[in-house]
């Protein structure tokens, strides 16, 4: 007869990211708002690196393409066409800040 090996654990947090905010009206959103054609920004339900990066001190924001309701989902994907339109967003991002 196997013997059965019996444990108590509790779950403890490894890493913790709070909820972090990026001043709108600060100018380099501003410029990149601009630049990607959005009006206004809105919160995300959902964490990123950017909590752990924010204490370097740069403004950030978080783009990108697809919907936002697929993030982090196991069947998470993203429609070519976005993925082209965003592509197109980030080089005029980039031209905007280079020139």
């Amino acid at each position: 007869m196997a013997s059965v090996l019996r444990f108590e654990t509790s779950p403890a947090v490894e890493r913790f990211a709070g909820a972090m905010e990026t001043d709108p009206e600060c100018p380099f959103v501003q410029t990149f708002c601009s630049a990607v054609d959005v009006d206004l920004t809105n919160p995300i339900p959902f964490t990123t690196d950017a909590p752990h990066l924010a204490p370097l001190g740069a403004p950030i924001v978080i783009y990108g393409p697809g919907n936002p309701k697929l993030c982090h989902q196991t069947d998470e994907f993203i429609e070519i066409t976005d993925l082209q339109a965003g592509a197109d967003y980030f080089k005029k991002a980039i031209f905007t800040f280079l020139t």
